[in-house]
């Protein structure tokens, strides 16, 4: 059996216990040495990747644990056969919720689409171990707004829809993620961004946001055929 000398200075410290997932371990340090402990880790297990969050969010934290128990649907995308022949699917990496009208008893019809897929896009976040901050509501990203001075004070509560823009900013400013808008004409145009939504999906592996006039949607992957350039957006 080993044991953990505690110094008399060490008794008033918070220590974290994280999970590794590329290497399937759990550690345990001192609260804010978490910068320390990847630079470690880094150097012991050059396989752990520079750009994903590999220390996860400690067991204490209650973010994971609501969500998981919410009641909503998780990872709907799995199981979708492919409807492009010979097609490839090049899918989102890790898992999230799925947020859509209606949720938690809250009248959202018509005008929260894009609300619902930030949401989604922030439980994605969440449950790879980004941040223990929880999904935002409705009236909280509309505040984020406000603070911005993206909108005026009179944007709070309202019925008033949002954008691919705010969504962007919204990630920026709530949870520290830079956002990559592109830019379509028209949805026919969506065909010749589809090797760059599959280089997305494989290196970053979020889901996307999507949106055009009034309406937004969420991308979860693509179903592509390299031979003939049949594609489908899953």
């Amino acid at each position: 059996m080993q044991f953990l000398a505690i110094t008399e200075n060490e008794i008033n410290q918070t220590f974290r216990h994280y999970y590794i997932k590329p290497i399937n371990q759990i550690v345990t340090f001192l609260d804010g040495e978490k910068d320390t402990v990847r630079s470690e880790f880094q150097v012991k297990y050059p396989q752990i990747s520079m750009n994903q969050p590999f220390i996860s969010m400690d067991f204490g934290d209650g973010q994971l644990a609501s969500l998981m128990t919410s009641g909503r649907l998780f990872d709907v995308h799995k199981g979708l056969s492919s409807r492009v022949e010979d097609g490839q699917q090049t899918l989102v990496d890790g898992h999230y919720a799925y947020y859509h009208y209606m949720q938690d008893n809250f009248d959202d019809n018509m005008w929260g689409c894009a609300y619902r897929s930030l949401q989604t896009l922030c439980s994605w976040f969440i449950l790879q171990g980004y941040t223990t901050k929880p999904v935002p509501k409705h009236s909280e990203i509309q505040q984020i707004l406000i603070d911005i001075e993206d909108k005026p004070k009179k944007f709070l509560n309202s019925r008033q829809w949002i954008g691919s823009m705010e969504v962007s900013f919204v990630l920026q400013n709530y949870l520290d993620v830079e956002c990559k808008i592109i830019r379509v004409e028209r949805g026919a145009d969506m065909i010749e961004r589809v090797r760059e939504l599959m280089s997305h999906f494989n290196k970053e592996g979020s889901p996307i946001m999507i949106g055009g006039g009034v309406l937004a949607h969420t991308i979860l992957g693509v179903d592509f055929n390299e031979s003939t350039g049949d594609s489908m957006l899953l």
